[in-house]
């Protein structure tokens, strides 16, 4: 049996533990690397199964993060995102509204403002009495030195495991070499000027609630305009810099130029109580931008190959990663030559 089959048996199971009842009809309608999302009828209502598969060596509770930070939003009246019906830890599954919509490939002014009131609504829920219960954003990025070790950490998985990709090493030990020692020198000097300490973690006054892979790429349209957001397997405390500098920079959702500039100011406004966010973002954007340089090049990674979703199983391996590896040129090349340090909304899609 195949991993595909077996994760739609427990599927199954998962379905008829939570609902209560027999299943009309269960159909695998997305999911990434770590999840798979299921199309579920039952008793005349519709609801969507998100599975959460363990994988080896990766203590991250996935599921529990997710249903945590969802019932903490629908607690305090956030209701741009799905509500949580039900959960399994142990078939690692659980249940929600099913959002009709269709993505959003567009993004208008109107999206725009709604994704910074949606921001805006975490960053308010962090003086709520239980979201000292949240812990961490995964991979927090608390300070400059934290996002260098990331960085670093990243380009050594893939010098080491990314084995025979000549092309693939050329570029990382040339081109991504100079642009890392000239961003994190540049840093450096940013960060001393702002009289902020490059090694030292960010106090917890200046911390926000984020949504690690917030974006459009985690939303959907509904008929009357609506967003609703998805995707909170990584929620929690980290620099609300990091959040904004993501959104700007995330492959998946590439933004025009104009949204850039609106979105990067309507944030700067919502986090205008956090001090030193202005002179953060300034310093460390770049550095981001080559966090996510490494992380468009994991196609060159066996394990994530193989754990590609069903989706994408018509690509050859060769493809993809000559597909990423241009990306990863994009993205230094906009990082080093740009004012904005993002990739243009007319280029790459």
């Amino acid at each position: 049996m195949s991993a595909v089959e077996a994760g739609f048996e427990v599927a199954q199971q998962a379905a008829r533990t939570m609902t209560g009842s027999a299943i009309g009809h269960i159909e695998r309608v997305g999911g990434g690397l770590n999840s798979s999302v299921y199309r579920l009828e039952s008793s005349g209502h519709v609801y969507a199964l998100k599975q959460y598969p363990r994988r080896e060596g990766d203590p991250r509770e996935r599921l529990t993060t997710e249903v945590a930070a969802l019932e903490l939003m629908a607690r305090h009246g956030v209701d741009c995102v799905p509500r949580v019906i039900a959960f399994d830890h142990d078939l690692g599954c659980a249940l929600f509204e099913w959002i009709e919509g269709a993505a959003v490939d567009d993004v208008a002014e109107y999206d725009i403002d709604q994704a910074v009131a949606f921001i805006k609504a975490i960053h308010g829920l962090r003086h709520t009495s239980d979201a000292a219960k949240c812990g961490r954003d995964v991979e927090a990025c608390l300070s400059a030195a934290e996002i260098e070790r990331q960085i670093r950490k990243r380009l050594v998985g893939l010098q080491t495991h990314a084995t025979g990709e000549n092309e693939l090493h050329a570029f990382l030990d040339q081109e991504f070499a100079s642009a890392l020692e000239i961003i994190t020198t540049e840093a450096r000097v940013q960060m001393m000027s702002a009289e902020t300490d490059f090694d030292t973690e960010l106090p917890p006054d200046r911390r926000s609630l984020i949504a690690s892979d917030f974006g459009f790429h985690n939303a959907l349209r509904r008929a009357d305009g609506s967003l609703v957001f998805l995707d909170f397997e990584y929620f929690g405390w980290d620099d609300p810099v990091k959040l904004v500098a993501d959104t700007l920079q995330h492959p998946g959702s590439i933004l025009p130029n104009w949204a850039v500039q609106t979105f990067r100011e309507s944030a700067e406004r919502t986090y205008s109580d956090i001090p030193g966010y202005r002179d953060r973002f300034d310093a460390l954007y770049p550095l981001f931008g080559l966090r996510w340089c490494l992380i468009v090049l994991n196609a060159f990674l066996p394990d994530r190959w193989h754990r590609r979703p069903p989706s994408r199983a018509n690509s050859t391996w060769s493809d993809v990663k000559a597909r990423q590896l241009t990306k990863a040129r994009m993205i230094i090349e906009c990082l080093v030559h740009s004012d904005t340090g993002t990739i243009d909304g007319n280029q790459g899609r």
